[in-house]
């Protein structure tokens, strides 16, 4: 299983930033249906990453929106 290496307050940074964009477009954004269905399963499958970023943030990841904003988030930061 990957082990992602991402500074937690950056990323959380990078996710507002993405969850702010998409609200203000309201989720009409290219990539936004694929981003929600790759992360669906990237949520099941990364637990322990998903999990620290929860923690860190102080609440779960249950919108489409804030699923799309994660993913958004993670490939701007990460390399695939």
């Amino acid at each position: 299983m990957r082990e992602f290496n991402v500074d937690i307050e950056m990323f959380k940074k990078k996710f507002d930033e993405e969850y702010d964009f998409l609200y203000k477009n309201r989720d009409q954004v290219a990539g936004f249906n694929e981003a929600v269905e790759a992360g669906d399963k990237f949520l099941n499958d990364h637990g322990d990453f998903v999990g620290k970023f929860a923690n860190y943030r102080g609440d779960f990841i249950t919108s489409d929106r804030e699923v799309a904003a994660f993913m958004f988030a993670l490939d701007s930061l990460t390399e695939g």
